[in-house]
C-alpha cells in the first residue's frame, strides 16, 4: 500500500537511512557517513515540525520518498505580496530509483506548498544541480536566481 504523510519523530530512523542513501549518491561531493548521521539526529530532533516539516512516500510501512521544507525566517522588509517575511527553504527531496517516475516528489512538493500556503508563507527558495530534479522545480515555477552570493 502506498501511501504519504507528514513524518514524526518515529519516522527519524528511516529518514536517517534515506537522507543518507540521498547524500552518498552525490558522487560530485565525498561525504562522511557518520558525519551525516551524527549531525542530522540531534538537528532533527530538535527542529521537526518547528521550522523543519518532512513529508514522506510510505510503501506498507518503508520510506520510499521525502521532501523537507524549512521555514527560514528574515528581517523583514514589508512587501505587499510577503509582510510576513518567512521564506520556505525546500531540501532533501529525494525518492529511492527504483521509485522514480511515479509522481511521488511532485505530490510531496503539492504537500509542501499546501502546508506553506496554510502558513502564510508565498516566498520559497531551493538548491540543486540535478538536472532531473531542476526540470520538477521549474514546473512549481522556480527560476535560477542569479542575485546570490556565497562564500
Amino acid at each position: 500500500m502506498i501511501y504519504e504523510r507528514k513524518l514524526s519523530m518515529e519516522d527519524l530512523e528511516q529518514f536517517i537511512k534515506l537522507r543518507v542513501e540521498m547524500l552518498m549518491s552525490d558522487k560530485s561531493i565525498n561525504y562522511d557517513k557518520d558525519e551525516i548521521i551524527n549531525q542530522t539526529i540531534p538537528y532533527v530532533k530538535e527542529n521537526l515540525n518547528e521550522s523543519l516539516h518532512i513529508w514522506g512516500v510510505f510503501e506498507d510501512d518503508d520510506l520510499i520518498s521525502m521532501a523537507a521544507m524549512e521555514i527560514l525566517k528574515r528581517l523583514p522588509t514589508p512587501k505587499k505580496e510577503n509582510l510576513n517575511s518567512e521564506i520556505g527553504y525546500i531540501c532533501s527531496v529525494y525518492t529511492k530509483p527504483e521509485y522514480r517516475k511515479r509522481g511521488y516528489a511532485n505530490k510531496l512538493m503539492s504537500n509542501i506548498f499546501e502546508y506553506a500556503n496554510n502558513l502564510g508563507i508565498t516566498r520559497f527558495k531551493l538548491s540543486s544541480h540535478n538536472p532531473n530534479a531542476i526540470r520538477i522545480y521549474e514546473k512549481y515555477g522556480f527560476k535560477k536566481d542569479e542575485t546570490m552570493m556565497r562564500k
